[in-house]
């Protein structure tokens, strides 16, 4: 997720003020170690952002949309912009993210492809950019 969100940060210029990080309950250890890991690159930013832990089902595609259904009504209901990454989301929770996305009128939908995933565990600097590609869905943005 760092590398996701520094590369909409730096080819995107979306620099958030919250950030939700949506893990099922066997991946939370390792999301925890992001939610570390994004407050450190946004405070680089000079944002002293929020970061909330949500934990999801692992294939209840009904209530993985509920919760985060909830979140982009309430981003949405106090006038923020809301963006979504699905960059590390499997399929099984993309599906209903993008879904709810387009119901709720998401702002963005970011995704970061790399050709090559040889150096996905590197950090975004430290992969060639020429084969890292960051994409807003919803604005036809591309880097």
């Amino acid at each position: 997720m760092p590398n996701s969100l520094w590369a909409s940060i730096k080819e995107q210029g979306n620099i958030p003020d919250k950030v939700y990080i949506c893990s099922t309950k066997k991946n939370m250890k390792s999301a925890t170690k992001n939610k570390d890991r994004v407050s450190i690159l946004l405070q680089g930013y000079g944002r002293k952002a929020t970061v909330t832990m949500v934990e999801i089902p692992e294939n209840d595609f009904v209530v993985i949309g509920e919760k985060i259904a909830d979140i982009l009504k309430k981003e949405k209901k106090a006038g923020n912009e809301v963006a979504l990454d699905i960059t590390s989301a499997r399929k099984a929770i993309a599906s209903p993210a993008l879904i709810v996305a387009d119901k709720f009128k998401a702002d963005h939908i970011f995704y970061l492809y790399l050709e090559d995933v040889a150096n996905a565990n590197r950090p975004y600097m430290m992969i060639p950019l020429k084969i890292q590609h960051s994409n807003d869905f919803l604005s036809g943005g591309k880097a």
